[in-house]
């Protein structure tokens, strides 16, 4: 039963991607849609949660392509964040969290909360897991230098702990690391264990490298477009937040 259900949930999907490209009449539509045959002919050896996955993937890419399109169209129109991050979540802390009070996501497109690090995400896991997005953004460090102390080797032990479990239970995400943003000299004077934010970067920055994933740094960001923070000296003003997410997007390609 199985089998049957899975070539009847490929064959499904092959005619809606076809569906997809027919009404767009693009030529690049029609050759994504070629490769997605393929690789759904390639899934139908494999469990249903991957090839659920892949189908999803094959769909995002069709609707992102749509939306490039409309957005090359009009290209005054205010950006919708919310359909570009549409197959996307942002895990994270209250910088991320800023995303959805500021409503430019949703609370289903940002799992984040105050005070978060990452000894602290399991059930953050979970629920990102049950989302099953193609694009998963993490966002966290500024809690975790006074959590650990700046014990880097600890925070990245942690960090790459919860990349992992994401990487097995959703092997088709793409996953991407925010660096930490620059911290005020306000801030580590308050909180001296602020001061150790260069390091915990530069080992961020490793860490992606030996997992396999994209490291994102921001901080240009605000210099290029002088950006200042809230008087805590660690969350940017309203202004950093919509270009965060153009450079995330532009980064991911979404």
């Amino acid at each position: 039963m199985k089998k049957v259900y899975k070539k009847a949930l490929i064959i499904c999907c092959t005619v809606m991607l076809l569906s997809g490209c027919q009404n767009s009449g693009d030529q690049k539509k029609e050759k994504l849609l070629k490769t997605g045959r393929a690789k759904l002919a390639a899934l139908s050896t494999q469990n249903l949660d991957t090839v659920s996955q892949a189908v999803n993937a094959q769909q995002a890419e069709l609707k992102r392509l749509r939306r490039k399109a409309e957005e090359a169209k009009n290209p005054n129109q205010p950006r919708n964040y919310v359909d570009v991050f549409s197959n996307s979540v942002i895990m994270g802390d209250s910088i991320a969290a800023g995303l959805v009070d500021y409503q430019l996501l949703t609370n289903i497109q940002v799992i984040a909360s105050r005070g978060r690090n990452v000894d602290t995400i399991d059930e953050d896991i979970q629920k990102v897991i049950n989302l099953a997005p193609s694009y998963i953004f993490m966002e966290y460090g500024m809690n975790d230098l006074q959590y650990f102390r700046q014990n880097t080797p600890l925070f990245i032990s942690e960090y790459t702990a919860a990349i992992q479990k994401l990487k097995t239970a959703l092997p088709n995400t793409k996953i991407y690391v925010n660096a930490i943003l620059p911290i005020m000299q306000n801030a580590i004077n308050r909180v001296p264990e602020n001061a150790g934010w260069p390091n915990f970067n530069a080992a961020l920055k490793q860490m992606c490298t030996d997992l396999g994933v994209t490291y994102i740094d921001n901080a240009s960001i605000l210099t290029e477009n002088g950006i200042g923070y809230n008087p805590d000296g660690i969350h940017p003003l309203f202004a950093y937040f919509p270009l965060w997410l153009d450079h995330m997007a532009e980064v991911a390609g979404l």
